[in-house]
């Protein structure tokens, strides 16, 4: 049965289909300011990594202002961990049976992540609803339209090595969703407002378009 908070998410996706990646090693204080930003720039689901600076404390912090997820998921371990600081979603790179199942055991969104066919399937099997195609840069658009007509009931959500300023893109070829990292992370505060309301523009545009 999807919970509130799942159910939160999805509705937030369809909104904003975007997932902000904080992916930090810094000090603390850069990790929040990057989160406290991209929320204030009006992100709805926002994913922090479990190789970020302090993120079970940031997670816990903010998971009730934002769609709040944990990325690089790779571990059962990390499933309990993100499920303890208030987390409503994980992100993997790869797809493991075991994170998927524990992930809906505990009443979170699962989003493995899958390169081939045969991997998309084998999450889809586990439980997963979405599933994160990675690297999907260095695969490209033509890559999303190919894995779409055989598997065209599954939403994916390209990740990995995308600019802003291709996420329309991604969206009017298909895409569920998309994930982006360090493109719409890096800079000021500044710099990461004045991207968030671009692809504000960009995918309203895209939307457009496709009516």
């Amino acid at each position: 049965m999807m919970s509130a908070q799942t159910a939160k998410l999805i509705v937030a996706l369809k909104e904003f289909p975007i997932i902000a990646i904080v992916r930090e090693s810094g000090p603390e204080e850069v990790v929040r300011s990057k989160v406290e930003t991209l929320i204030e720039a009006g992100v709805l689901a926002l994913e922090v990594t479990t190789n970020s600076t302090a993120w079970q404390k940031i997670v816990r912090e903010y998971s009730s202002q934002v769609s709040m997820g944990v990325g690089t998921v790779n571990t059962i371990a990390h499933v309990n961990e993100a499920h303890e600081a208030g987390a409503i979603f994980t992100v993997s790179p790869g797809t493991r049976a075991e994170v998927i199942k524990r992930s809906l055991e505990l009443g979170m969104l699962p989003f493995p992540g899958a390169l081939t066919p045969t991997e998309v399937l084998l999450g889809v099997e586990a439980g997963a609803e979405f599933i994160k195609i990675f690297p999907a840069g260095q695969l490209g658009i033509n890559y999303l339209k190919a894995l779409l007509g055989p598997l065209n009931t599954v939403k994916f959500v390209p990740t990995g090595g995308i600019s802003t300023e291709q996420a329309g893109e991604w969206l009017q070829a298909g895409a569920t969703a998309v994930g982006l990292g360090s493109d719409l992370t890096r800079g000021s505060a500044e710099d990461i407002r004045a991207r968030v309301t671009a692809l504000k523009s960009q995918i309203a545009s895209h939307s457009k378009a496709a009516q």
